[in-house]
């Protein structure tokens, strides 16, 4: 059986990336956090919005069809979603960041921001979700045709 987990990898990337370029919403909080100007509450809805759009590609992408046997396998989940998710969360780090060094730099405040840790737990947990929906749903569809 052909893997499909990079081809569904690199689609997911090109649909976050498609979206995120369009979105004018998040064009103007980059180009505020460009200049710096991006206030923490931009920041935040900046991120939310990342989310967002991150979520719905994840929607778009991993549909059944697009699936083997109409399934999210764990092996797939885990190598699609993963990295996808690390990609994300860098980049609403990387937009964090920035944000802060640049208040605390007005602020004359010269300490190290850090950053959020990866949350392994929490990434792990989504995906026994996806995969389990995605293997209840079939089984629903079986009893649903018998």
């Amino acid at each position: 059986m052909k893997d499909v987990a990079p081809e569904l990898l690199e689609k997911l990337n090109k649909t976050f990336g498609q979206k995120v370029v369009i979105d004018p919403q998040i064009r103007s909080y980059k180009k505020k956090l460009e200049a710096g100007k991006l206030t923490e509450r931009d920041c935040a809805l900046y991120i939310r919005k990342m989310v967002s759009i991150a979520g719905s590609s994840v929607t778009d992408v991993m549909k059944p069809k697009n699936l083997p046997d109409e399934k999210l396998y764990w092996n797939i989940a885990e190598a699609v979603l993963v990295p996808f998710l690390k990609s994300v969360i860098n980049q609403m780090n990387d937009i964090a960041v920035k944000t802060m060094k640049e208040s605390d730099r007005k602020k004359n405040i010269n300490i190290k921001v850090k950053t959020i840790r990866y949350p392994e737990g929490q990434i792990q947990s989504y995906l026994n979700m996806v995969v389990n929906n995605s293997m209840r749903a079939e089984g629903e569809e079986d009893e649903a045709g018998n």
